[in-house]
């Protein structure tokens, strides 16, 4: 039975009321162990004498009580209260910091508490996309349209566009442009920016890059019609990653400059044959090197053209085909000497291999190519005959071979996991798209057989990797990856298949079952789903006011 929030709600009378349910706990008071049984993820279904038995802290007490409510955890119930209880200038303040801030999916909730916050400033107006309330503001004050005062110090517009308010609610977008039109032509600057977090820390970003994040074509148009300029570092980049190319068609419409931009080798860690030709038909050039992100180790070099990105990624033949039809050389070598084809063969990416050769590519390769390749394919045979033909010593391989563990398990291969185990391969190697053991990397994409073989074999959950996160880490963070899309297919980013069929809480129940540490940060990063199976063993809540977003 859920429980209503009183008018003036108070967390020390919530706080009181938890540590009341802990010592009712103790007490084995049926009443409390009935509700402690409904609310709590941990006890659901247990008999009430096992939840007697079971050991109950005050930070179960605490999210019970915020259960009760409704909320999904304690912070969030401190959040939401004190919400509540502050003034209208403050909720519209932090209201507005919600909806620009990541993974907003709530801020629909803080409006229905408080509807009359649009009302506090032009700032909550455009978080809140009310084009009355924006209208009224900007007859009074003008001037506000280019006043820096949101937060992050942002322009309204900014704010309009990078507000999840009406992500998945398509109705608001023609208020969103209406808005947008107003503030411009009040003198808003249609290149306004300023600081968001992302996975690098807090990088500055335009306003139009917010039109793409949240696929707000009609929006983008109107800031490209006021004059934004297309090169603003991230947009083109980001519009390849969505499901539908509005954006992207937009973005190249009004100029955008693809080179420098990695837009093409983005495209290219899809199957997304239309974005690649569009950018390869604006001019992205597929014989141009860059690093990928500044990313750069043993199975992940710098120096790679887009044909080395396509053949490593395993795209199709039509892929394949369409790069080299524009320009793509077949035989150049990337920093450690290998061409396009090798990089396919020892990828296990068949059909890219055969495509290339198909064309003309030199297939020459090295016993230890034919190893690696082996091995992802999981050819027990063909990788000891490489070994044997080839003089390889298993202990003497370079780490971009050994690497061979971590890029099967990321891809959920686990005939080829297997095998490269009992080749005698280190468990724990670091490598991949980035530096994390295979354990890390096969939790991160959501792969319980993979993640369940590694555990048996011994790997341990508590290696770091080069972001400072454990497997469950790493797990939690990718849980994340396009919340707040509210349902929205069109928002929702592409997906490779291994991520559309990844079952991340399946992996979060094997680590947690295994012994994984739950570090606070890792139920700050998760889902939903993923937090509540962290709940259930065990992750203490944290007390205090966390962010509302």
């Amino acid at each position: 039975m859920t429980r209503s929030l009183p008018v003036r709600p108070n967390l020390d009378s919530d706080r009181k009321r938890a540590k009341v349910l802990k010592k009712a706990h103790a007490v084995c008071d049926p009443e409390a162990l009935a509700t402690i049984r409904e609310h709590h993820p941990r006890f659901r279904g247990m008999d009430l004498s096992a939840v007697a038995a079971a050991p109950f802290r005050l930070s179960d007490a605490q999210l019970v009580v915020a259960r009760e409510y409704g909320v999904e955890s304690w912070p969030r119930l401190a959040a939401l209260i004190g919400f509540l209880r502050a003034d209208l200038f403050e909720r519209a303040r932090l209201f507005t910091e919600a909806a620009v801030g990541e993974g907003t999916k709530r801020v629909h909730d803080l409006l229905a508490h408080a509807p009359e916050l649009a009302a506090a400033s032009l700032q909550a107006a455009c978080a809140a996309a009310d084009l009355a309330v924006v209208l009224r503001w900007l007859a009074k004050d003008p001037v506000a349209a280019t006043r820096a005062d949101g937060p992050r110090s942002a322009e309204p517009l900014w704010t309009l566009c990078w507000s999840s308010v009406g992500c998945g609610i398509l109705r608001t977008e023609g208020d969103q442009v209406q808005i947008a039109q107003r503030l411009l032509a009040a003198g808003a600057d249609p290149n306004a920016a300023a600081e968001r977090e992302s996975s690098f820390g807090r990088l500055r970003v335009s306003a139009l890059y917010g039109c793409v994040h949240h696929d707000r074509p009609a929006l983008l148009k109107t800031l490209l019609e006021g004059g934004a300029t297309p090169d603003d570092g991230e947009s083109l980049y980001h519009a390849t990653e969505r499901t539908n190319e509005r954006c992207l068609d937009l973005l190249l419409s009004y100029g955008a400059a693809t080179a420098g931009t990695n837009s093409l080798r983005r495209a290219l860690d899809y199957e997304a044959l239309g974005p690649v030709r569009k950018l390869l038909e604006a001019g992205s050039d597929p014989a141009e090197r860059s690093p990928l992100l500044g990313i750069q180790n043993a199975w992940w070099p710098g120096g790679r053209n887009a044909l080395h990105h396509a053949a490593l990624r395993g795209r199709s033949g039509a892929v394949i085909d369409l790069l080299v039809q524009h320009g793509a050389p077949l035989d150049v070598r990337d920093e450690t000497g290998r061409t396009a084809f090798q990089i396919a063969y020892r990828a296990g990416a068949k059909e890219a291999a055969e495509r290339l050769v198909a064309l003309g590519a030199d297939a020459s390769r090295s016993a230890a190519d034919d190893f690696v390749h082996a091995c992802l394919l999981g050819d027990e045979t063909g990788a000891r005959v490489a070994l044997a033909h080839g003089h390889l010593d298993l202990a003497a391989l370079a780490p971009e071979d050994l690497a061979a563990l971590p890029v099967a398990a990321t891809r959920g291969l686990k005939v080829a996991v297997k095998l490269i185990l009992e080749l005698g391969f280190p468990i724990d190697t670091a490598g991949g798209e980035w530096s994390g053991t295979a354990l890390n990397h096969a939790a991160h994409m959501g792969h319980p057989e993979v993640v369940a073989l590694l555990l048996e074999s011994g790997a341990d959950p508590e290696i770091e990797n080069e972001f400072g996160g454990t497997a469950l880490g790493a797990l939690a963070w990718m849980s994340k990856r396009g919340d707040g899309a509210d349902g929205n297919e069109a928002w929702a980013p592409r997906r490779t298949e291994a991520e559309r069929q990844g079952d991340l809480v399946a992996c979060a129940e094997l680590l947690l079952k295994a012994g994984a540490r739950i570090r606070p940060v890792d139920l700050a990063n998760a889902s939903d789903p993923v937090a509540e199976a962290l709940r259930r063993h065990g992750a203490p809540e944290p007390e205090g006011k966390p962010p509302t977003s």
